[in-house]
Order: C-alpha cells, then sequence, then structure tokens
C-alpha cells in the first residue's frame, strides 16, 4: 500500500460514509466522475454522477431509510495516475429487505477529476453468510 493512496482513499471513504450518513444522494453522487459506472450489491450498473445520486437518494428515501454505513479502506495502491482501492463496507440497515450478511467489499477506481480525487468505477459485493 502507498501512504499517499490509502490517505487518497480514506479520505474519498470518509466522504462516501458521511455522504451516506447524511441520506444525501447529491452528495454521494458528488463523489463520482460524471461518466462513472457504479455495480451494486445486485450486480445492477448505474452509469452517471446524476444517475448514481439520484438513486441512491431513493434507497435512501425507502428501503434504507435510516440507515448508516461505515467504509474502511482494506487496501489502496497507484497503478499510474489512478488509485485502486478495496473497501469494507458495513452497513446497518435493520429495516432493509437484505439476506443475512456480512456486509459488503467494494472496489472503487479513483482519479483526479480536475484537481479532486473522484470515483470512477465502483463495484459493490455483498457478502453473505453460507
Amino acid at each position: 500500500m502507498t501512504a499517499d493512496a490509502f490517505a487518497i482513499a480514506t479520505d474519498v471513504a470518509g466522504q462516501l460514509g458521511a455522504a451516506w450518513n447524511a441520506a444525501s444522494g447529491e452528495r454521494y453522487g458528488a463523489l463520482f466522475t460524471s461518466d462513472a459506472a457504479f455495480i451494486d450489491i445486485r450486480g445492477d450498473l448505474h452509469r452517471s454522477r446524476i444517475a448514481i445520486g439520484r438513486g441512491h437518494q431513493a434507497i435512501f428515501d425507502t428501503i434504507y431509510r435510516g440507515s448508516s454505513v461505515g467504509y474502511v479502506v482494506v487496501s489502496a495502491v497507484t497503478l499510474g495516475t489512478v488509485v485502486v482501492a478495496q473497501l469494507r463496507v458495513d452497513l446497518n440497515a435493520p429495516g432493509a429487505p437484505l439476506p443475512p450478511n456480512d456486509g459488503s467489499m467494494a472496489t472503487a477506481v479513483l482519479v483526479d477529476d480536475r484537481g479532486a480525487w473522484r470515483i470512477a468505477a465502483f463495484h459493490n459485493t455483498l457478502r453473505l453468510r453460507l
């Protein structure tokens, strides 16, 4: 892990958590590039900052109302001009229709987007209890 990559990923992960915990789809979406790709825990692909923000606002207002999340950076490396980070996602959503799980793991590809680190690609995978 590069110290800089880890620091960048930790900062972005903290902003993601803060946006989720504020139930702000707009703030959440703003952390992504305009053409970002987001794969959710069901495997559905969402394209664009606007779609990601609106989609999250929809779940903040319904199935994840009152939920909280924490993102913990497990690893982060610099590959050329991007940072690739693996995040442990700890979701507390007692009312959500989820199978028994241990949170999720996500991979985020971070890019410097005009001086701000934003997520260009995010893939979230639910860790099911078997």
